[in-house]
């Protein structure tokens, strides 16, 4: 008979919308985990997943780790030794009768749906060009082949910051043109 949970290698790791993701075998009990690699400037960067801040994100059976790693990367993860669970450590009759064993692919899925919202909390940033001239901005776009508006506000990965800092007052002999980071006093979580 073959079992699943004898196909998939230890770990395997890809790049999900410039997230870090892993698929990673529990060694004891022999279920799979995810994690998700969480960049500096995101909001949930070391926030712990058991603080009252930490939102509540849909995932299968919650977010159940947050951690730095060796070199202070910070990780926030999940795990499929649910009740609801095949695990393939433990007898039978510790799982619930409708139990499935979650793979890879359902483990993959679950880390592009968790990938999703941990965008929601990148850092803001508003395009700003001096003056507030929308034709400053349509040239930098012609140039950048984008289509930022003057004081619109967009989430880090969709700003191509390094091109906004060379079309400056020296380049562009024009308005400084520029993202400026939105800084939120009282954002609520769960929004």
């Amino acid at each position: 008979m073959i079992r699943p949970w004898n196909e998939v290698p230890e770990n395997e790791r890809f790049t999900y919308k410039g997230y870090k993701c892993e698929v990673w075998r529990n060694p004891n009990l022999g279920f799979l985990c995810g994690y998700v690699m969480i960049p500096k400037d995101n909001k949930l960067f070391k926030v712990d997943y058991t603080d009252d801040e930490f939102p509540d994100l849909s995932i299968h059976g919650g977010i159940t780790f947050s951690n730095c790693d060796e070199d202070s990367n910070w990780w926030i993860g999940f795990d499929c030794g649910h009740f609801s669970d095949l695990v393939p450590g433990l007898s039978d009759n510790v799982s619930s009768e409708n139990a499935s064993y979650k793979d890879k692919n359902f483990v993959t899925n679950e880390l592009k749906k968790l990938v999703d919202q941990v965008m929601k909390y990148e850092k803001s940033f508003k395009f700003v060009v001096d003056g507030d001239d929308q034709r400053w901005a349509d040239a930098f776009n012609n140039w950048n082949k984008s289509h930022f508006q003057v004081n619109k506000i967009y989430q880090k990965s969709e700003c191509n910051m390094n091109a906004a800092n060379i079309f400056d007052h020296e380049v562009a002999q024009g308005p400084a043109i520029n993202f400026v980071e939105i800084k939120e006093a009282n954002h609520d979580w769960k929004n």
